[in-house]
C-alpha cells in the first residue's frame, strides 16, 4: 500500500518486478486541512509485484441487467492488425463481471473495530487473499500491525506469518487472532450439530 512519492519509490526499486496497480478506493475522505490547496484524498495505491505470473483468481461481483455482455454474431477468418486472422467463439451472456484496478471497500468505523492508524479492513485483505493465493496457502505480513490480515487469512482459510515491532500491536494482533478462531471454532462446532440433527 502507498501514495504519491512512495508509490514511485517503490514501483523504481524494483521495475523488473513491478507490474501493476490496484486503487483502493475509501468511502471517507482525508487532508481536510489541505482542502483549500488540494484535492482531499480518497484513495491508496495497492503495488502488485511479482517474477512469473501468481495465482489469480479474479473476484467476480454480479451485473446488473443493462450492463450485460448480450452476445454477438459469430464471425470466423477476419483479421485484426495486432493478432491476424481470428475466429470468434461464442459468447455467453454473463452474470457476473471481471474486476477493475478500482476496488471500493469501506473502512470499518464502528466502535471497537478500530486499532491502528493505517489499519485497513478485513474485507479488502479478504479480497486481495483470495485474488492471489489459493486456500491452505501461507500469508506474509512483514508489517502486521494489528493482526487485521491474519484475521482475513483465517477467514479464508489460509495459514499467516505476521512481524510487529510494537508491543502495544503485537497484543492487540494476538487478541483479535485468538478471537477469530474461537468464533471460527464454535461456527464449526454449531455447524457439526446442526448436520448431526439432519441426520437423525
Amino acid at each position: 500500500f502507498g501514495q504519491g512519492l512512495f508509490s514511485a519509490w517503490l514501483m523504481l526499486s524494483q521495475p523488473r518486478l513491478w507490474r501493476y496497480n490496484l486503487v483502493w478506493q475509501k468511502d471517507r475522505v482525508t487532508g481536510h486541512l489541505n482542502a483549500k490547496r488540494m484535492p482531499l484524498r480518497q484513495h491508496e495505491d495497492i503495488l502488485v509485484f511479482y517474477k512469473k505470473q501468481p495465482v489469480y483468481h479474479p473476484q467476480m461481483t454480479p451485473c446488473p441487467p443493462e450492463r450485460r455482455n448480450h452476445g454477438r454474431r459469430k464471425t470466423e477468418g477476419f483479421t485484426n492488425r495486432c493478432y491476424g486472422t481470428m475466429k470468434l467463439s461464442p459468447v455467453r451472456i454473463a452474470d457476473d463481471k471481471y474486476p477493475t484496478s478500482v476496488i471500493f471497500m469501506p473502512k470499518e468505523h464502528k466502535k471497537g473495530a478500530f486499532y491502528h492508524p493505517t489499519q485497513k479492513p478485513v474485507a479488502l485483505m479478504e479480497y486481495l487473499i483470495r485474488t492471489y493465493t489459493d486456500e491452505g496457502d501461507v500469508v506474509l505480513d512483514n508489517c502486521i500491525g494489528s493482526g487485521t490480515t491474519a484475521v482475513a487469512a483465517i477467514r479464508t482459510g489460509r495459514h499467516y506469518i505476521g512481524f510487529e515491532i510494537e508491543q502495544v500491536y503485537c497484543e492487540i494482533a494476538e487478541r483479535r487472532i485468538q478471537e477469530e478462531l474461537e468464533c471460527r471454532n464454535k461456527a464449526q462446532e454449531e455447524k457439526e450439530i446442526r448436520e448431526e440433527k439432519q441426520n437423525q
